[in-house]
């Protein structure tokens, strides 16, 4: 069928999440609906801070024959932080004393994931692994990449990208969850999404995609999940019954047990009243 509107992989999340397409219409077709909240602006905040850092770690790491020669960590921190302050004060000047209370605990999260990728590089060189090889596979190649399918009408930026020594590549999601029920509540459209985003990577780099992996920063957990043939097929059914369902009217709230999705729903979880006023339609503004 025709694409009529281009979809994310956000998008594709939204639909898993709300199992009636409703979040993912109010997303696409009146995206004005929903409010800035703190832990919006924070994930925000986590996400711009360790994409820098990794940048500023490539380059350092880059000019060393040794990580072990590495005397940059506290500068590369503290640049890392203050350049995504900078924006943050700009983009977000309501919340700047939230973000000012996160500047401490991100730094030692930073020196944390800095040690866990350290050694990471030191199993690699034991396995008889080159030092720049090592650090090519432990670092990501790509940050904030964007990727577009001609093919399925899906686009969207990826957090980092890392070439594994198989060939394949490995798809890492920033997630900034403090709270592991919310966590809990989200890993199956965490999944579509990193399944969206194999689809894209696939297409953009004519390599395979075998995994991907969700980096929850608020406690520098990883979570591994396997990418199959019937994993992005079932991305490929949501794309069209995307398509399909933004050509009807809002579909309907959420029922039953479900409805406790309403509460952690990223969009209204502080204003949850206004997704049901969105029934009335004087209130549903201008469609995309």
């Amino acid at each position: 069928m025709t694409m009529l509107h281009y979809l994310t992989p956000t998008g594709i999340s939204d639909l898993e999440y709300c199992e009636t397409g409703r979040l993912f219409y109010i997303n696409k077709l009146m995206p004005n609906h929903g409010k800035t909240t703190a832990p919006t602006v924070i994930g925000k905040f986590e996400h711009t801070v360790i994409e820098q850092f990794y940048k500023l770690t490539k380059i350092d790491w880059k000019e060393l024959d040794s990580f072990e020669n590495d005397k940059n960590l506290d500068n590369r921190i503290s640049l890392a932080v203050q350049d995504s302050i900078e924006i943050s004060r700009e983009n977000f000047p309501l919340f700047f004393d939230c973000l000012e209370e996160n500047i401490d605990p991100i730094k030692y999260r930073l020196k944390y994931l800095n040690e866990l990728k350290s050694q990471q590089i030191k199993k690699l060189l034991k396995k008889g692994m080159s030092y720049n090889s090592a650090v090519a596979i432990t670092l990501p190649f790509a940050i904030e990449k964007w990727l577009n399918s001609k093919v399925y009408g899906v686009r969207g930026i990826a957090d980092l990208l890392f070439h594994n020594a198989d060939g394949t590549i490995t798809i890492e999601d920033i997630k900034s969850h403090n709270d592991r029920f919310d966590a809990f509540i989200h890993r199956s459209a965490h999944v579509a999404q990193g399944n969206a985003y194999a689809i894209l990577v696939e297409e953009v780099y004519g390599k395979p995609v075998k995994q991907f992996q969700i980096f929850y920063s608020m406690d520098c957990h990883t979570e591994t999940f396997k990418i199959t043939k019937q994993s992005k097929q079932n991305v490929r059914d949501s794309i069209l019954a995307g398509q399909i369902l933004l050509q009807g009217d809002l579909p309907p709230k959420l029922e039953g047990l479900q409805k406790l999705k309403c509460k952690n729903c990223y969009k209204f979880k502080d204003v949850p009243n206004h997704c049901s006023s969105l029934d009335n339609p004087d209130s549903q503004g201008v469609a995309f």
